[in-house]
């Protein structure tokens, strides 16, 4: 079954902005993720055990009609390659979040990651400035956050890892 993953990554970072997340989506979402990263693209052909009782419903809503498969804005370029392993890390880093209980973490990291399945499409359109925003959010959990997420984060934003350092103990960021 084709489905478009950019819709089940927006449920689920919405459901962590608004404290509803549930392992399941995260776990699935996990899954689904190593797909798109290995078939470089959004659309992707998941097999059809997944069907289970507890994914079905969630990936039904999300199927692709077999005539649209495969459109060029589907496939993930290479300029989109940070943001998608900004989500790919971020995945993981809301997995071990949510296990730890840190909701404030996951609310701020899901609201950070919202907007950002949409723009795999249109990498072009992501504006680093404007990101900012959402990256002083995150960065009131730093602390929590692994390196690994740290890193991804400087990555999008085109910063190194030492003035982010900076900025937690009030040095202007950039």
């Amino acid at each position: 079954m084709l489905i478009d993953t950019t819709l089940l990554m927006y449920a689920t970072f919405q459901s962590c902005r608004h404290g509803r997340t549930t392992g399941i989506y995260l776990d699935l979402l996990g899954e689904i993720l190593k797909v798109v990263q290995r078939q470089g693209t959004v659309v992707v052909d998941i097999p059809d055990d997944w069907l289970d009782i507890v994914y079905e419903p969630t990936l039904r809503k999300m199927r692709v009609d077999l005539r649209e498969k495969q459109r060029p804005e589907d496939r993930i370029a290479s300029s989109g390659q940070p943001l998608f392993a900004l989500l790919y890390v971020g995945i993981h880093e809301l997995q071990r979040l949510w296990a730890s209980e840190s909701t404030y973490a996951v609310r701020s990291l899901g609201y950070a990651f919202h907007m950002i399945p949409q723009l795999l499409r249109t990498p072009e359109q992501f504006d680093r400035k404007a990101y900012r925003f959402c990256f002083r959010m995150v960065s009131a959990h730093w602390d929590e956050l692994s390196p690994e997420m740290r890193q991804s984060f400087c990555d999008v934003l085109g910063m190194t890892l030492e003035p982010v350092m900076n900025f937690k103990t009030g040095s202007v960021l950039c």
